[in-house]
């Protein structure tokens, strides 16, 4: 009993322990499930607030610094804060006082601020659309900030965490109220902007009414017109308006007045070397044929650099005010009267001072703008002796580009006859505007005249140089070189003088607007769409290419070619690979500058296709003849070559055709697919030398072998024969009349006929001394006996009658025919 007792004791025990670890078990179980969530939330917001911690530094390294953005907004404010200064309301009773010039200046000054404004509205706009996105961004991370919950942070208790979700909220915070601020002002800075840009629109709209106006008639005619009072108080006040524009343009722009000295002094300095090389100018002058009529302003290099400097003006002081360029074009008349006396035409230089006087006092006039009775008259009398002063110097002028000038004059006083008129009926402003204008571009065209020949002295002195003068190719086309490039240089000053005569006029944003919209304006051909530009270019490719191909041909021809013999051979297949390569890469260049589809390059092949087999295929063979001759060199220029009847020596193988030059002077064009399709005879293609064949007969009887000694001795003491291969002097063959012998024997054919003919004199006199003689031809005559029994009978002359003399008729030819039959 006591040990079922025990057992059960134990038992229970035991079953009490194990219950006991059973709940402790259980406790801890349910511990570490805790534990497990709370880590578990733990480890979420740890993970979500690292990555917003990334997420933010990326952003912070994209985003300028907080400095820079102050600063550029800064910068935008005090932009906008000078055209907000600058920019005032133009009503048009303000500008019923100032000059069609004037106008056209603040108009254009208008123009260029309404660009600059719209270039400004850009880049605030830019500049707040980044700002946006960063602000975006941001927002986007505060709401991913907001998606971890607090509870959950507290739960944590973890203190660095709270820490970092307390920083990152508050650095979101405060840049994103940073980048409001800078929103909000750029948006008040963008209204202010479209403000402005109104206003502008509207003082430009304006100044182009009143400028309409201004040309349309403005005032009653001049006999209806009243005295002012204070005229000399106003124009006073004119004058010091127009100085005082002067005056601020040159004290806001000081770089463009030292660019202006340097431009002066970089002239000086070329004119100054020019004219110190004495011995240029005597080879200059030498050449020169029509020096009555040539200026040569290197010869005063100050005079001529001031005069260069001045004429580019308008491209170092764009934008200037009108009154500048009315100053500048007053000093102008300092270098054409130095020249114009230099000249020593008198005539000439007397209208000339006329016209500057005249000239200076309209310009002078020109900075007083008062639409009065006293000023009306001063214009109306200047207006007729400028046309009085202009007409005589269109009598009078007979200098170079005496049609342009002409033509010039006849302008300028059609012009000045409307500045009257317009004078006259009420149009002062209109008439004002012609009259300043003609005078000015009167001079100009006189400026840009003398310019061409400072250019042209610059050239021509350059080509004379040792340097340069050494090519052949200078010293063979030194006229047409001289031509060329006159004919060029006048070129390029005509139209860089219409654009100085437009910028005066106030009329070249227009034209250029126009012009340019007509240039690049689409049209369309079927599927293919063009613009005029761009066949302009393409022409002006295609021959810029070919002048250049040409250029090259003369110079590898004249000095290249001019070396040893190999060289002057192979010249004619390098001019022609040259000329063909320029001019493809030519035809390429164009099509990329013409904007041509490549696509419809397909189109013009195929319709060059159709062409060529209907009726281009001769020129389309004689082109790729000409470089098959280029490759194979079957024909070089120097041979001597046999064509059909004639024979001669090539000059020049070209792209299409070549040109033999016979022995009697003619020069022959024959197409290259001749060339290839016939049969040539080259007589020099592989060396220089040729055979002499010379025919000899003697008198039957005479010694064989003395006579092939004394051919032998003939060929021997000829110099032009060669010795290798060895003459030879044969016995040919029994002939008629003589004995033949044959001379077989070798030079250089230069010197063919020389050597023939020595040869031939000097057999004549061996022959002579050794009484060996050369026969004439021998025929024997056999005469055969007549039958006696045929009797002649001569018929009975006719006893001329009494008539009356008629002229002797001469037998026709076909009687006189029959005659000599007959005989």
């Amino acid at each position: 009993m006591k040990i079922i007792f025990l057992s059960i004791l134990l038992f229970s025990v035991v079953q009490c322990f194990a219950q006991t670890d059973s709940l402790s078990e259980s406790n801890s179980s349910s511990e570490d499930t805790a534990q497990a969530e709370v880590d578990s939330i733990f480890s979420d917001a740890f993970l979500k607030i690292e990555i917003l911690k990334r997420s933010l530094q990326e952003l912070e390294s994209d985003i300028p610094s907080d400095k820079k953005l102050e600063e550029t907004s800064l910068s935008f404010q005090n932009q906008i804060e000078y055209y907000d200064s600058l920019i005032e309301v133009i009503s048009e009773s303000s500008l019923e006082y100032k000059r069609l010039d004037d106008l056209r200046d603040l108009e254009k000054v208008k123009n260029e601020n309404l660009e600059k404004i719209a270039s400004l509205q850009s880049k605030v706009r830019g500049f707040t659309s980044e700002v946006t996105d960063y602000r975006d961004r941001l927002i986007k991370l505060f709401e991913k900030l907001n998606e971890i919950k607090s509870d959950s942070v507290e739960l944590s208790n973890n203190s660095r965490l709270f820490n970092d979700y307390s920083q990152i909220k508050s650095k979101i915070e405060t840049q994103s109220n940073g980048f409001g601020k800078i929103l909000g002002k750029m948006q008040k800075e963008l209204t202010l902007l479209n403000d402005l840009q109104g206003v502008e629109q509207e003082n430009i709209q304006n100044i182009k009414k009143v400028t309409r106006t201004k040309i349309r008639k403005q005032s009653v005619p001049i006999w209806q017109s009243e005295v002012k009072d204070n005229i000399p108080q106003r124009a006073w006040i004119s004058f010091k308006n127009s100085v005082f524009d002067i005056y601020k343009y040159l004290k806001d722009n000081p770089e463009r007045i030292y660019a202006h000295i340097f431009v002066y002094a970089i002239i000086l300095l070329i004119a100054l070397y020019f004219k110190k090389k004495e011995h240029l100018w005597e080879k200059y002058i030498g050449k020169e044929e029509e020096i009555k009529n040539v200026l040569h302003p290197l010869q005063r290099p100050y005079t001529s650099s001031l005069l260069l400097s001045i004429t580019i003006s308008p491209w170092i002081h764009d934008g200037a005010p009108s009154d500048f360029f009315d100053t500048t074009l007053i000093f102008l008349l300092i270098p054409i009267l130095v020249f114009l006396y230099s000249s020593n035409i008198k005539n000439l230089f007397r209208e000339s001072v006329y016209f500057s006087i005249i000239y200076f006092i309209i310009h002078i006039q020109h900075f007083v703008y008062d639409n009065t009775l006293f000023q009306r008259i001063t214009m109306l009398v200047l207006a007729l002796l400028l046309l009085i002063v202009v007409n005589r110097l269109r009598k009078i002028y007979d200098g170079a580009n005496v049609v342009f000038f002409k033509q010039l004059f006849k302008g300028a006083i059609a012009l000045l006859l409307a500045s009257i008129l317009a004078n006259i009926f009420g149009y002062f402003a209109f008439s004002e505007f012609l009259l300043s204008k003609v005078a000015a571009v009167i001079v100009l065209a006189v400026v840009f005249h003398i310019s061409t020949f400072a250019i042209i002295d610059v050239i021509k002195l350059i080509m004379l140089t040792e340097r340069v003068n050494k090519f052949n190719s200078v010293k063979l086309y030194y006229e047409t070189i001289k031509d060329t490039i006159t004919k060029y240089v006048r070129l390029i000053a005509f139209f860089f003088w219409i654009i100085v005569v437009l910028r005066i006029s106030g009329y070249y944003d227009t034209v250029m607007s126009r012009v340019l919209g007509f240039l690049t304006h689409q049209h369309s051909l079927g599927s293919i769409s063009y613009t005029i530009k761009g066949i302009i270019l393409f022409i002006l490719t295609i021959y810029t290419s070919v002048k250049i191909s040409n250029i090259l041909e003369i110079y590898f021809k004249e000095d290249y070619g001019r070396g040893n013999e190999g060289t002057k051979r192979s010249i004619g297949t390098i001019t022609i690979m040259i000329r063909y390569s320029i001019i493809i890469i030519g035809f390429l260049f164009a099509i990329l500058f013409s904007g041509l589809p490549i696509e419809n390059i397909t189109i013009v092949a195929g319709a060059l296709g159709v062409g060529i087999g209907f009726g281009l295929q001769n020129i389309i063979n004689n082109l790729v003849s000409g470089f098959i001759l280029a490759l194979e060199r079957p024909i070089q220029i120097g041979d001597i070559v046999q064509l059909d009847q004639f024979t001669g020596e090539v000059q020049d193988i070209g792209i299409r055709a070549s040109k033999i030059r016979t022995f009697d002077g003619s020069e022959v064009i024959v197409p290259n697919g001749e060339l290839i399709s016939k049969q040539v005879v080259n007589w020099t293609h592989s060396d220089n030398y040729r055979r002499i064949e010379i025919f000899v007969g003697v008198a039957y009887g005479s010694p064989t072998e003395k006579v092939k000694k004394l051919l032998n001795q003939a060929i021997n003491s000829c110099s032009h024969i060669r010795s290798n291969p060895a003459p030879l002097a044969l016995f040919h063959d029994f002939g008629d009349n003589s004995l033949n012998f044959r001379i077989l024997c070798w030079t250089s054919i230069d010197t063919l006929l020389l050597a023939k003919s020595e040869i031939i004199t000097e057999i004549d006199n061996l022959f002579r001394a050794n009484n060996i003689n050369i026969p004439f031809p021998q025929r024997d005559i056999h005469v055969r006996t007549l039958d006696p029994s045929i009797q002649f009978t001569k018929p009975e002359e006719k006893q001329p009658e009494q008539t009356e003399s008629k002229p002797e008729k001469h037998p026709e030819p076909e009687d006189r025919e029959e005659e000599n039959d007959e005989n």
